[in-house]
């Protein structure tokens, strides 16, 4: 699982539905919730979990696309198999891991040192925990 420390920067709700943005470095990241605990409010630093299967790959993204949540990084290595890839990625001293198949990393040519972009759906962000800072 991958961890991101980032600042809740809004809150969004309607009825059930929770939509809360983060600040992580410059980048703003977008998260869906159907509950959120009294203890999640604006200005807190928490620590977001994804999934590294759910962590998608673009390579050269020069269209519109519904997902908000995008990170440029950098290929720091890559570990093929069989079926799998996965791939370890570096944005501002922060690494996360992506797994991807085999097929689409032979296909879109990923090497280390390429420069991509992490996408991830905001109903993938979850909230692992509250930080004390």
């Amino acid at each position: 699982m991958n961890s991101i420390k980032a600042q809740i920067i809004d809150i969004q709700n309607n009825q059930q539905l929770n939509i809360v943005k983060f600040n992580f470095f410059e980048c703003k990241l977008t998260m869906i919730s159907l509950e959120l605990e009294d203890d999640i409010q604006i200005g807190k630093y928490v620590n977001l979990g994804i999934k590294a299967s759910n962590i998608m790959i673009a390579k050269d993204l020069t269209t519109q696309i519904s997902c908000e949540n995008q990170l440029s990084m950098s290929i720091v290595s890559i570990q093929l198999g069989e079926l799998l890839c996965s791939i370890n990625l570096e944005y501002n001293g922060l690494f996360i891991e992506s797994i991807i198949t085999a097929k689409s990393c032979k296909k879109m040519n990923l090497r280390h040192g390429s420069k991509v972009v992490a996408l991830v759906k905001a109903s993938d962000i979850y909230i692992n925990s509250i930080c004390d800072d």
